[in-house]
């Protein structure tokens, strides 16, 4: 599910619950989270990522130039769900707060994705290189935060 209708309500019709730490546990039970980021003219826009959670948020890792990024960094509004790794929701989503982060804060992120999904490293490197293999590209890496509504970063 690459572009499409995100996950903006509930199956009854009712906006998500806000993100708790519960909430992002059981996000993080699944390897991925859906995360629903929102266009000016608020189209939600749902993207798989690889999640990791500690201290009650949830973490990921993205290019720095995805589109996700620009809407988070205009908007953090998003709603999160754990999902497959096609983006096919297989749980609650949450109403929370986005954020990207760089530097140390986003290499502590990524950090958390490659301990977790260490056995899937060799297959996520050679998928980088192939990105690296274009010439005159640079990937930069950030990190992604995502916290309940209104908690401070």
């Amino acid at each position: 599910m690459r572009h499409g209708v995100g996950v903006t309500e509930t199956p009854t019709g009712t906006p998500p619950e806000p993100l708790t730490p519960t909430g992002a546990e059981e996000v993080a039970r699944s390897p991925y989270m859906l995360l629903t980021t929102y266009r000016r003219d608020g189209t939600g826009v749902p993207t798989p990522l690889w999640c990791a959670v500690e201290g009650g948020v949830l973490y990921g890792s993205t290019q720095a130039e995805t589109g996700k990024v620009k809407r988070l960094r205009r908007d953090g509004t998003a709603t999160v769900a754990p999902c497959t790794n096609r983006g096919t929701p297989t749980g609650a989503a949450y109403a929370a707060h986005a954020e990207v982060l760089s530097g140390e804060a986003g290499h502590h992120a990524h950090g958390l994705i490659e301990k977790r999904f260490r056995l899937a490293k060799p297959l996520y490197l050679v998928s980088r290189l192939g990105l690296r293999l274009w010439p005159g590209r640079h990937y930069e890496v950030v990190g992604v935060a995502v916290r309940p509504p209104g908690r401070p970063s």
